[in-house]
């Protein structure tokens, strides 16, 4: 009993207090761990709803521009079927009016040799009505 505690007197006090501020010590490190891990949910909660909400936003803008790109793209292919379908149409009406010239030119050709046969018996007739009347 010759060190420096058996000195020092014991105060039933002293050690209440002691262990009251040991407690309250601890309480108040538990406080501040709780609250810590409180914040940090919050703060994890907040960049979680942050980033939902941004892929959202993307997902929204992407659906849009993709939309708009099938737009431009059936746009074009429409376009491309236009001129297609002008260009069939023009390429059968040339080769119809092809036809209507030939079939003119035939019918033209089939009527210049009627009249000529007509006038070529007109003159056989007439030749021949001449040769009659020289035998007579």
């Amino acid at each position: 009993s010759s060190g420096i505690n058996a000195e020092l007197p014991l105060r039933p006090g002293a050690i209440r207090g002691f262990l009251a501020r040991r407690d309250s010590r601890k309480i108040s490190e538990a406080v501040v761990k709780i609250q810590q891990h409180y914040r940090s949910y919050l703060i994890t909660r907040y960049h979680r709803q942050n980033f939902l909400l941004m892929r959202q936003y993307t997902v929204f803008i992407q659906s849009r521009f993709r939309g708009y790109l099938a737009r431009k793209e059936l746009s074009l292919q429409q376009e491309a079927a236009t001129k297609i379908q002008a260009a069939f149409r023009g390429c059968l009406a040339r080769s119809h009016i092809q036809l209507q010239h030939r079939s003119a030119a035939l019918i033209q050709r089939a009527f210049k040799g009627f009249l000529q046969m007509k006038s070529d018996r007109a003159l056989f007739e007439e030749i021949r009505t001449a040769a009659v009347k020289i035998q007579a």
